[in-house]
């Protein structure tokens, strides 16, 4: 059976079992119908006013305006905090491009139409997206937030207003209710002890007591008056006050929107702007640079070392390298099934005293 919640629930488990590389775009979304769903079944209106507490409609709708102000500030202070973040994750995002580059000097400079310029403006994208983000969390901060702890006092200064107001008299009624019971039982059992015919004296006359009864009733008839008098002036002073709750509560959403959406337009006007000169570049111009920078050198071949084959270095005129004798010699090798064969081969000896065999003599000069 499907129920409220439970495809969002299902959801949330298959996430689990996913690694976070494999969440899709889909699966990240904002709830929706949890707050309708959780009010149908938990909260049940007061069906009269007058009592200052949870039993009247007009306290309910105070500390409904109470709860959802409060609810409001929650989420203000969490973006608030998730702009803060989100802007100091793109700074650190954004301090991994490297301009100018480490070999920035073979390249154009970064104020130039090259590879560098793209960039030094992908960087200023970036910074322009890190102040577009502080700027909405303070605005947050010192604009909804101040205003909405300032809607709050309101709401609870109102509401204690309103419970002062009437709950002093609310409470007179439920006293008086219950003495003018004690009384009238009273009457009745002093009536109801005359009808007997007891010839005992009774604590107090029925004339007495309806007297008592008579007034307690007057009493409790203008407290009740008094009470509805109250309501009816509270009621209305709700009526006013309730407009301004919604326009100033409207005003702090209508800000956020307006500091959003202006921040994301100054973005996509930069990155609109950037855009068409990155498409007017020239391919080129990077390599045209290179040629007239560093043309001189790229002729320059390297040789080993830097150095002629011919030229100079230390120990190349040593005694010790010298050669004392040499020239061709016959030796004789063993080949498969005791056969030797002589073979001519070039001998040097040197004045190390090592003998060096080589195939030939222009082996010894290429030193194979």
């Amino acid at each position: 059976m499907h129920t409220p919640g439970s495809e969002q629930i299902g959801r949330s488990r298959s996430l689990k079992r996913r690694s976070p590389g494999a969440v899709r775009k889909g699966d990240i979304r904002i709830v929706s119908g949890s707050a309708e769903g959780a009010a149908t079944g938990e909260f049940t209106p007061a069906q009269s006013m007058g009592s200052g507490d949870n039993n009247d409609v007009c306290f309910q709708r105070l500390q409904a305006w109470q709860h959802m102000v409060e609810n409001y500030q929650e989420y203000f202070r969490s973006m608030a905090a998730a702009e803060r973040d989100l802007a100091t994750v793109y700074a650190r995002v954004g301090d991994i491009l490297k301009v100018p580059a480490d070999e920035g000097v073979l390249l154009l400079a970064a104020d130039s139409d090259g590879v560098q310029g793209i960039g030094r403006r992908l960087k200023a994208q970036q910074q322009q997206m890190v102040e577009a983000h502080c700027a909405i969390s303070d605005t947050l901060k010192h604009g909804a937030l101040a205003e909405l702890n300032r809607l709050h006092a309101d709401v609870v200064d109102m509401r204690d207003t309103y419970t002062g107001a009437v709950h002093g008299l609310h409470s007179q009624l439920t006293q008086s209710r219950t003495v003018i019971a004690k009384r009238t039982q009273l009457l009745d059992a002093a009536i109801a002890a005359a009808h007997s015919g007891h010839t005992q004296e009774v604590a107090k006359d029925p004339f007495i007591i309806n007297l008592e009864v008579a007034a307690l009733l007057r009493k409790h008839a203008d407290t009740s008056s008094q009470l509805h008098a109250m309501c009816v002036a509270q009621h209305a002073r709700l009526g006013e006050f309730e407009p301004q709750l919604v326009e100033r509560l409207g005003a702090v959403v209508s800000e956020f929107m307006d500091v959003a959406s202006t921040q994301y337009k100054q973005l996509r006007l930069t990155a609109k702007r950037d855009m068409s000169t990155i498409a007017c570049m020239d391919g080129g111009s990077e390599w045209a640079h290179f040629q007239q920078t560093h043309g001189h050198v790229v002729g320059a071949t390297q040789d080993t070392m830097g150095l002629a084959t011919d030229g100079e270095y230390v120990g190349k005129h040593s005694a010790w390298v010298r050669v004392l004798r040499q020239g061709v010699v016959a030796l004789k090798e063993h080949g498969p099934l005791f056969r030797s064969t002589w073979q001519s081969k070039y001998g040097v000896l040197t004045t190390r005293g090592y003998f060096h065999v080589f195939r030939s003599q222009g082996d010894v000069v290429r030193g194979a």
